[in-house]
């Protein structure tokens, strides 16, 4: 019965369907050999291209193809919702008459539509239309033509489709944010291979709400959520997931949401229902973190109360996300101090901001923190400088301006400024110590013990943190060789003997070398269940570490101790 009714509404959709849609499909042009060259000066996250564009997909020995639309108002590393159309339809027909394309023209989102066939799709794990949409969604990584970061990414199925969309979702249920089904599924609670058990908000329309009440359950019970049934305008169940009394600085309160929908026309493209889907979908965020990369609620840049700041480099506009606090906490002559945190590789300041929570930690303590973007050097993504290449963009001298700036507009305290980096961003944290010599009364980077990392002399004593997780991608050990060549690197540079001291803390192991005033200038520490990541709360830690740490009229490092001592 269940199978008849999900055909018998796939083929009214069609009959219903008589406009098709006429939105004009490009096809690729040759990418740049080097992208930098031919970036917007004025708007380098802008991408290059716009409109709907036909991308070539290889599925083992078949060629198939699928439609992805970017807006005018996309901006590289921003989030993106893969579609997938009921079978029998276009992909072209599903952007336009689904309603996706005015959304992501509001929202700058980019779209992703995998091309159906004629026929019905197979929803077999093992067959070529799962693996079709696996090579869809590995396309958003490629770098190609864009590039996509993890945390924000939905997905969404309509017909056929839905059931496609949702065994593939809840089998990679820790890449997506987010899922939306418009149709019966023609699915039963086994053909789910949520392994993980792991929360996902999910949205199902279905014509009858009885049929699917097994996987409604088990959506609920993924999700945490209570017994009580709520309603909204556009949703007949809403089941809110239980809320922790412990809430920890890990994550947020649970926010996975179940909603149900009943509508005759639950497969059909209705235009006013994308713009329902999406509000529901960009609610949450998934931290690519600390655990099993648990979902918390979203917040951009604005709801944030953070600016973007500009500042003209070589020509080019630089740009970061800066927040100052609603109560700036004095530390010196009516000053506060100044964090810099600088992403990892193929990131940006805005995604940063957003996802890593740090804005929260600059509120509760009283500090300005910017998020500075790298620049678009290598490929299409925003990357640092690190090896100050004088053929690509210069980021010292990014830094240098953007700190110039912000200190005539905002009371910094310049004995009090710190840096912090993740991956790459951590690397080029450590190369600062020497090519800003002096700049940053201390360092703390995440994620980033490489032999690739080898920083110059320098003649100011600069404590450094760098923390790694035991899921990490390098540096996983005391003994790694990354790791003794990064200790090695700074003993030598801060002036420090082979003695160290260690102790546990909580989910971390520290390894310390004290300068003569007994401070630890010189810190190494693995993080249990960590992957490679930065979590709020363990921006709290490295934040009070820094924060016992100065410059002195001469330049000498001073170490005083604690988050609210004054100079």
């Amino acid at each position: 019965m269940k199978k008849l009714l999900a055909v018998f509404l796939a083929v009214a959709m069609l009959l219903g369907c008589t406009a098709m849609a006429e939105v004009e499909v490009k096809e690729f042009p040759e990418v740049p050999a080097d992208y930098s060259k031919v970036v917007d000066s004025a708007n380098p996250l802008r991408t290059l291209y716009e409109g709907a564009y036909r991308v070539p997909v290889t599925v083992g020995e078949a060629e198939r193809s699928m439609l992805v639309y970017f807006p005018a108002s996309y901006a590289q590393t921003q989030g993106f919702v893969l579609i997938v159309p009921a079978s029998g339809t276009s992909a072209a027909q599903c952007l336009e008459e689904g309603g996706w394309k005015v959304v992501a023209d509001e929202q700058g989102m980019l779209l992703m539509l995998p091309e159906p066939g004629e026929e019905a799709y197979d929803l077999s794990p093992d067959g070529a239309d799962y693996a079709f949409l696996a090579a869809c969604a590995k396309k958003a990584g490629e770098r190609n033509y864009w590039f996509q970061t993890k945390g924000r990414d939905y997905i969404v199925g309509y017909g056929d489709g839905a059931s496609l969309a949702v065994e593939y979702a809840e089998a990679t249920v820790n890449s997506w944010s987010g899922l939306v089904a418009f149709g019966d599924l023609n699915l039963t609670a086994e053909d789910i291979k949520n392994k993980s058990g792991a929360d996902l908000p999910v949205w199902l329309f279905v014509s009858d709400a009885a049929e699917e009440e097994a996987l409604i359950d088990l959506f609920r019970g993924y999700n945490g959520c209570t017994d009580e049934v709520f309603s909204s305008a556009v949703a007949d169940r809403v089941y809110f997931p239980n809320q922790k009394t412990n809430d920890l600085l890990l994550n947020d309160q649970p926010l996975s949401q179940v909603r149900v929908t009943v509508a005759a026309d639950a497969a059909a493209y209705v235009a006013d229902r994308a713009a329902q889907a999406y509000d529901f979908l960009h609610i949450g965020t998934r931290e690519v973190g600390y655990g099993a990369k648990a979902m918390r609620y979203a917040f951009n840049v604005d709801e944030w109360g953070a600016t973007v700041e500009t500042v003209d480099v070589d020509g080019i506009t630089r740009s970061w996300i800066q927040y100052v606090p609603s109560k700036l906490r004095e530390t010196a002559e009516g000053k506060v101090p100044l964090l810099v945190a600088l992403h990892g590789n193929a990131l940006n300041g805005e995604y940063y901001a957003e996802r890593s929570g740090f804005i929260r930690m600059a509120e509760e303590f009283g500090f300005i923190i910017a998020f500075p973007t790298g620049s678009i050097s290598n490929g299409i993504t925003p990357t640092w400088n690190i090896t100050k290449d004088e053929t690509k963009w210069n980021d010292v001298a990014f830094l240098e301006a953007m700190i110039a700036k912000i200190e005539s507009e905002q009371p910094i305290d310049t004995a009090r400024r710190y840096l912090f980096g993740h991956s790459m961003g951590g690397m080029f944290s450590q190369h600062l110590i020497s090519y800003m010599d002096g700049v940053f009364a201390a360092v703390c980077a995440t994620g980033c013990t490489t032999e690739a990392v080898t920083v110059g002399p320098y003649t100011h004593e600069t404590p450094i943190w760098i923390i790694t997780g035991d899921n990490d991608l390098m540096g996983t050990s005391f003994q790694a060789p990354e790791v003794a060549h990064y200790i090695a690197m700074f003993r030598e540079g801060n002036g420090l003997g082979e003695a160290y001291g260690q102790y546990r803390s909580g989910r971390y192991q520290h390894y310390v070398w004290r300068n003569a005033q007994g401070a630890d200038t010189l810190r190494f520490s693995l993080c249990d269940e960590m992957a490679h990541t930065t979590t709020l709360d363990q921006g709290l830690y490295f934040f009070n570490w820094l924060s016992q740490f100065s410059r002195g009229e001469n330049g000498e490092c001073i170490y005083q101790g604690g988050i609210y001592n004054a100079k």
